[in-house]
């Protein structure tokens, strides 16, 4: 499990790079929805982020400690923790058109 307080940096690194992402370069296949448009967003800063890439926020935490994601064709979110639990989030309830 992630303590509260490692989570809140990830949501807040992931809500400014989402935001980084709005305002810059949209990635192919970005949904027109504006809800959709958001999570596709949110879900793509993720990736940066675990790859290195994206906004700084201080020291990369995610893709240096272990950390394992895998997004499935429905966009169904699974990460594998170093201790080898998982977390599975997702599909969105909505379908792009």
């Amino acid at each position: 499990m992630v303590d509260p307080v490692t989570g809140l940096m990830l949501h807040n690194k992931i809500n400014a790079a989402t935001e980084a992402l709005f305002h810059t370069n949209t990635p192919d296949g970005c949904p027109d929805d504006p809800i959709e448009k958001q999570s596709f967003l949110a879900a793509h800063a993720m990736l940066n982020l675990i790859e290195g890439n994206g906004v700084r926020m201080g020291r990369p935490a995610v893709h240096t400690g272990g950390w394992q994601l895998h997004l499935a064709d429905d966009r169904t979110l699974t990460i594998t923790y170093p201790d080898q639990t998982t977390m599975t989030t997702g599909p969105p309830r909505r379908r792009a058109a």
